[in-house]
């Protein structure tokens, strides 16, 4: 298991421990709208996907970089000026300059889309994403992208627009099984990626 998926497991613990106040709140102060709480849940469990692509990909890249192998390619530039500096500095020193390059320049990019995904995979020379993903989880590539595309969209809606529909002026439906299952899909979809990396 890597760092990366480390840190999302701990991020999904968290969401957990809130899952359980959204159900106190709603067994216990019905007059309060506590599913609120369900669409800051659904957020953040798209986030800690977010963050555990950006994590493992750049994790990746440096073990790839720093490795003994000569027939490894990576889809990834690095300044010359930056090559310069690693070149005079120690090992413990090269990695965090590699590492804080990378994580200045994939800033800029939201890895949670399926095309944003490839893309991000695409740098460590690994194509045909969801075909390789369908033969791990047993599910067709088009059901995995197109699930994870509605569940960005639903992020988006709630990020952008607060949830709320202008036509009927009021929250969209969501409930608690709506993020359970969003949250177990995520998490089979990260134990899949896992799985590809480790295979690198």
């Amino acid at each position: 298991m890597s760092n990366a998926k480390d840190d999302f497991n701990n991020n999904i613990r968290s969401i957990n421990n809130s899952i359980l106040i959204y159900k106190y709140l709603n067994n216990n102060a019905k007059n309060l709208d506590s599913t609120i709480l369900l669409r800051s849940q659904f957020m953040l469990i798209v986030s800690a996907f977010d963050t555990y692509v950006h994590s493992a990909i750049i994790n990746k890249i440096i073990e790839l970089y720093f490795s003994q192998n000569l027939m490894i390619e990576l889809n990834v530039e690095v300044p010359l000026t930056l090559v310069y500096r690693m070149k005079n500095s120690d090992e413990i020193m090269q990695k965090d300059l590699l590492e804080n390059y990378l994580i200045d320049k994939l800033s800029k990019d939201s890895f949670q889309s399926p095309k944003s995904i490839e893309y991000a995979y695409s740098i460590l020379k690994i194509d045909h994403l969801w075909s390789k993903l369908s033969a791990i989880s047993h599910k067709s590539a088009d059901d995995i992208k197109n699930t994870l595309a509605l569940i960005v969209k639903r992020r988006n809606k709630i990020a952008h627009e607060s949830d709320w529909n202008k036509i009927t002026r009021k929250y969209e439906e969501i409930d608690l099984d709506m993020v359970l299952d969003c949250q177990q899909f995520i998490q089979e979809t990260v134990n899949g990626l896992d799985e590809l990396l480790d295979d690198l």
